[in-house]
């Protein structure tokens, strides 16, 4: 069965609703767009979740990784 929040988050949020669903400032997303760290839809307004995720994972800098 597919819900209603699980179809919005493969349609992407509003950057603001993914800087809460991460549990980070408005600015650090902006910061990870800026960076080209995150998969936005087709028309570049809003984030596709589990993408992102990955792609935030994928890009971090390992220096930075608690021990």
């Amino acid at each position: 069965m597919v819900t209603k929040q699980s179809t919005k988050l493969s349609e992407g949020v509003s950057f603001a609703e993914f800087a809460k669903l991460i549990n980070k400032s408005k600015s650090y997303v902006s910061q990870l767009k800026s960076a080209d760290r995150l998969v936005l839809t087709e028309d570049g307004k809003r984030v596709l979740v589990e993408e992102s995720k990955t792609r935030i994972k994928a890009t971090s800098d390992p220096a930075k990784w608690p021990l």
